[in-house]
């Protein structure tokens, strides 16, 4: 019950793929990384599921990160220096800071249905619980579950300390639900002083356009641009408010011509991508901050030419499209997490440019149309979740770039609540508008720049720190950006944020 059948470590880096019960298991194509966090746990007391992976990450790289070696008759020690026996059931203890410590720890039989243990359902499982054979000998083994590798639950990310003795045996790496092929019968099992998972506050933002900026669970913002050539491209913080990556390949295959995000209840960031023959496509993460899926079929050809996506207070996800006759649509999920309505249309009368969404202090989800006019018109939930009033004028004809880009509005909300609408104007300028207070009347239009170019699509993000950030596309398809010097206060100067032929103008 202290080692494990399975000997052979395998790499959280490489691609691997592992007959269990028939079916290839495939990890995703770039390495992950356990969700952790600072350690503030004590000996059998409530113990969160990012400290158990931080604690589980302290062998994992133990030994220049070569893991900690197998060993029923050893110990190694914990970040806190207690000494624990170094297989798979010690490993387990040690990560979850159960007592007995040593060589006394708990083995595989221990943990199931007892001592604080008990069944849980496999879509229940989460960070922390474990996957237990009981069986006695060496027989049983034990891994402690990280995440879902994605929506099908086929195969999830897992700590284990293995066999064979004398080699190192601490991974983090795939594992095929509940565990390889062969290797007896393993039961999911959670342990009751597990903390329950924290919930990301939901983030009431969401964007579209040319570009789109998303911020993840972990407050990082993305910001994903449609290529000249058809093709999505992504760059993010490395950290919360911290430095950008490079550019990276995002896909789809295919010509992508609208590009829009926005993050689900769980923390899970959604992209759409509207391709060059109405339909929209959809990726998403598996998990919040994790790896993302493939691309999926979201809407048919001829749904849409733009679109953007919008939070409810809920958290419920609302995609609006504008169509390619100048109507637009929405759809949205049920539930939170859950299945999504139909299509339907959303009006307004006349013809649709493009289009905004963003949500209140109050918790209402508001909308800005652009008209081929060039005028706005906006509709707003009446209450959070609730019936949505008539359109109404916004800005007058003229205000925005009625004949232009998907992106032409976008709107941000800052750290006070006030929301703020930004416009591209027909001669390729950027005015903005905002609310004086949280939810209270709206100012006149300004100039927002930049000047000496034209610009044809913006997005608007806000930062960990609480400071909106505006990303606006350029006719020689560069980016520009401008943000504020801290939140709600005076607004930097224009930079150039990604060169000439990044996005599609």
């Amino acid at each position: 019950m202290r080692t494990s059948q399975r000997s052979l470590a395998l790499s959280a880096a490489a691609v691997l793929a592992v007959l269990a019960g028939g079916i290839a298991v495939a990890a995703p194509a770039q390495a992950d990384t356990a969700v952790t966090c600072t350690d503030t746990s004590t000996p059998d007391g409530s113990i969160s599921g990012c400290m158990a992976a931080e604690r589980a990450m302290y062998w994992v790289n133990a030994n220049n990160g070569n893991g900690v070696i197998y060993d029923q008759s050893a110990t190694f020690n914990s970040p806190d220096g207690v000494p624990y026996r170094s297989d798979c059931s010690g490993f387990v203890s040690m990560a979850l800071h159960l007592t007995p410590t040593g060589l006394d720890a708990f083995v595989t039989g221990d943990m199931y249905e007892a001592n604080g243990f008990q069944d849980v359902a496999k879509d229940n499982l989460q960070q922390g619980d474990i996957l237990d054979n009981p069986s006695a000998g060496d027989a049983g083994h034990v891994v402690l579950f990280d995440h879902w590798t994605d929506s099908t639950h086929t195969s999830y990310w897992g700590f284990e300390q293995h066999g064979p003795s004398g080699s190192y045996g601490t991974s983090y790496h795939v594992i095929p639900y509940p565990y390889f092929s062969g290797s007896g019968t393993y039961y999911p099992q959670h342990y009751t002083k597990l903390a329950p998972p924290a919930v990301p506050a939901v983030y009431g933002q969401g964007t579209g356009g040319r570009i789109a900026a998303g911020v993840h669970a972990d407050s990082r913002v993305e910001v994903f641009a449609v290529t000249p050539a058809g093709g999505i491209e992504n760059k993010y913080e490395t950290s919360p408010d911290g430095t950008w990556s490079a550019w990276n390949g995002f896909g789809p295959a295919g010509t992508a011509v609208a590009v829009a995000t926005g993050r689900h209840a769980d923390g899970r960031l959604e992209v759409f991508a509207v391709m060059s023959d109405g339909s929209i496509m959809n990726r998403y993460e598996t998990a919040p901050d994790k790896a993302w899926s493939d691309w999926y079929s979201f809407a048919p050809a001829g749904t849409a030419k733009s679109a953007t996506v919008g939070v409810h207070q809920d958290g419920r996800l609302e995609v609006f499209a504008v169509t390619p006759s100048g109507g637009l649509q929405n759809k949205y999920e049920t539930a939170p997490e859950k299945a999504w309505s139909g299509w339907n249309g959303f009006g307004p009368a006349g013809t649709v440019d493009a289009v905004t969404a963003s949500q209140h202090a109050d918790g209402r989800l508001e909308v800005f149309a652009v008209m081929s006019d060039g005028s706005m018109q906006n509709k707003y939930e009446s209450a959070p979740e609730k019936a949505w009033s008539s359109w109404n004028g916004y800005a007058p004809a003229g205000t925005a770039n009625g004949k232009g880009s998907p992106g032409t509005d976008s709107s941000g909300v800052h750290q006070d609540g006030r929301m703020e609408v930004f416009a591209v104007t027909p001669s390729g300028g950027i005015e903005n508008k905002y609310e004086t207070a949280a939810d209270k009347p709206w100012t006149g239009w300004n100039g927002f720049g930049p000047t000496g170019t034209t610009t044809t699509a913006t997005t608007a993000t806000r930062h960990q720190d609480g400071r909106v950030e505006v990303f606006a596309v350029q006719s020689d398809g560069s980016i520009m950006n401008r943000y504020e010097t801290k939140p709600g206060g005076a607004w930097s100067g224009w930079s150039s944020w990604a060169p000439a032929g990044s996005a599609l103008t």
